[in-house]
């Protein structure tokens, strides 16, 4: 299983192509991906926001530790492949959950604008 992402911005497609180049992902280019995400949203100071992209900010950190928790965890934990497919596929179906979020609030904002 896999999940493939596409950005409308270009700052943010330009870090997508880079890591999607060798189809991996090294953690050089997830420190630095994690980075310029943390400088962009805190680039964000918008008095209007109330410290709501703060909020998101913090929680796409602490998504992406469960994550890799996670994935170490089954990683060690002798899981079949079938159970690690179903654990695979169960994180994936909770990414596109996030990401229907944003399609269902944040995408009919900017087209009411």
């Amino acid at each position: 299983m896999s999940l493939t992402l596409t950005s409308t911005d270009p700052g943010v497609s330009y870090y997508l192509q880079q890591i999607d180049a060798d189809k991996t992902v090294t953690q050089d280019e997830f420190e630095k991906l994690s980075k310029n995400a943390d400088r962009w949203a805190d680039s964000m100071d918008y008095k209007e926001l109330g410290g709501t992209m703060k909020a998101v900010q913090d929680a796409a950190d602490v998504l992406a530790a469960a994550i890799q928790a996670l994935a170490r965890t089954a990683r060690t934990g002798g899981l079949e492949k079938d159970a690690l497919d179903a654990v695979t596929g169960a994180t994936e179906f909770q990414l596109a959950y996030v990401i229907g979020a944003y399609k269902t609030s944040f995408e009919g904002v900017q087209k009411t604008s």
